[in-house]
Parts: C-alpha cells; structure tokens; sequence
C-alpha cells in the first residue's frame, strides 16, 4: 500500500511539485489518498488527479480516500463531483450544495461545442444575451474558446479521455481554466504523424510554436495577463520556464492549465483575430 499525503494547498508555484507527489502512486497497485490537511487547489491539480485515479481504476488498481470527508475542502469537492468523478457517490449532498450556487462541475470532455458553450455561460451568466455587442461578451468568448480548442485538442489528438473544469477567483480577478487526458501524450501524437523529438519538452515546445493551435492559446494567455502551463509525461512548460520530471514521475497523458485575468478579455474577438494573422 501507497499513501499520498495531499498538502494543504496547491497553486502555480507548487503544482509541479504536486504532479511528483502524485506520480508516485503509478507503481504501487494499491494508493491511499489522506485528505486531511486539504484547503484549497486549483483546477489543474483537481483534474489532474481525477484522471490519474481514473486511469488508475482502469488498471484495476485499489485506490482509498482516507480523512476526506474531515477535510475543508470536502463540500467544495463534492459540489464540483470530484467524488463522483472519482467513482464516490455523494447524489443527494452533491444536488443540495450546487442549489445554492452555479458552479462548473468537473466533467467528461465529450460534445465539445455545447459543453465548451455551458462553461462558458455558468463562469459569464450576464453574458448570455444574445443582443449583447461583441466588446462586451470578452469574458464568455474567451472562456468558450479555449475549452472548445482544449476540448478539440483531447478527441483528435490524445488518444483517451478526458476531464475538464473551470473557476473564478473573485479575490483576485482570475479565471482558472484546466483539462487533463489520460491519452498518449504530445510526443506520442507527433510520433504518429512520423515527427519524432528526442524528449518531452522538446515535444511539447514545438507544440507551442508555429501558430498551432496551442499555440495561440498561449499568446492569448500573455496578452491577457495570464498562464499556460502544458505537462505531458515528463515535460512541464509555462510561458516562463520548461522543467523535466524525474523518471517515472511526470504525468501520464497531457494536462493544460490555462488561467487569465477577467478584466483583461473585452474586446477578446479582435484580440483572436490579430493572435491569429
């Protein structure tokens, strides 16, 4: 038996760190996830064990929560159907909780257009109307637009399945976008097209180059004061820097972590148009 003691917060800083600890579950056959000093994370972390434990279960592995329902997160996870995602039942607090709030649920990545439209429209409520002028809809096409291209991203190319879910950050103006795949990976989906990289980042970083569609998402992420962060296997790259995981301990499948400043998307078509020149 395995067990992962989840720290109490994960963010951008620690992520990488975060992804370590998680990997390490991939050679036991047995993994105790201890819940306790759990506060807050953000979406990446989320999907990214959602579709380890996913994948995981897939490879009849036996994985325990321990001290989850103790926890502060506990009714933050069962609103988003982090449980649920994970194979836990928790239908009637689940229903009772999202009552009370909109909230993007993580969710399979399948119907890629309405699903990207319905996150779209729960992180932009106001924005809904149809009859709205275009400089003014910034936030819900942006946000649309990115998950469809994430979305799109995971069925043509990963080979798997895939999670997705999205956050508002009020205190500090940011929305968290984060989709995670348990597929074959950026440099496998090269290989198959006979484009062959001797690494991960180097995979990845091609990737992010050429007016790709990834690409652009991370052109838009600069603009809009922002982060795009893409870990596939052992390769984990953000605008700023590109790290390796040691071996065996990097992400199986492909995660994306797109984040922005709310404030910054009006006017976010023309922005598009000229990102896409």
């Amino acid at each position: 038996m395995h067990k992962i003691q989840l720290p109490a917060e994960v963010n951008e800083e620690n992520l990488f760190q975060f992804l370590t600890k998680l990997a390490s579950g991939e050679e036991h056959s047995e993994i105790v996830f201890d819940f306790k000093k759990m506060i807050h994370y953000i979406p990446s972390a989320l999907v990214a064990m959602v579709s380890s434990i996913q994948r995981w279960k897939s490879q009849k592995k036996k994985i325990r929560f321990k001290n989850h329902k103790q926890c502060n997160a506990y009714k933050y996870l069962v609103r988003i159907d982090f449980f649920e995602q994970c194979g836990i039942k928790n239908k009637g607090l689940s229903e009772k909780l999202k009552a009370a709030n909109s909230i993007v649920c993580i969710q399979n990545v399948e119907n890629v257009p309405f699903m990207a439209m319905d996150i779209a429209q729960t992180i932009a409520p106001d924005m809904k109307d149809l009859n709205l002028p275009e400089d003014e809809t910034g936030l819900l096409d942006c946000v649309e637009y990115v998950i469809a291209e994430l979305g799109k991203n995971i069925e043509q190319h990963s080979g798997g399945t895939g999670v997705v879910t999205a956050q508002y950050f009020p205190s500090t103006g940011y929305v968290r976008i984060a989709i995670a795949d348990n597929g074959i990976g950026i440099r496998e989906s090269f290989k198959q097209k006979e484009v062959d990289f001797s690494s991960d980042i180097d995979a990845v970083e091609k990737a992010l180059d050429n007016k790709t569609e990834l690409s652009k998402l991370n052109t838009l992420a600069s603009k809009f004061d922002g982060q795009f962060i893409v870990v596939s296997n052992q390769a984990f790259v953000t605008l700023d820097e590109a790290k390796v995981f040691d071996k065996d301990r990097g992400f199986k499948g492909t995660l994306c972590a797109f984040s922005f400043k709310k404030f910054e998307t009006k006017g976010f078509d023309k922005t598009l148009y000229n990102v896409n020149r």
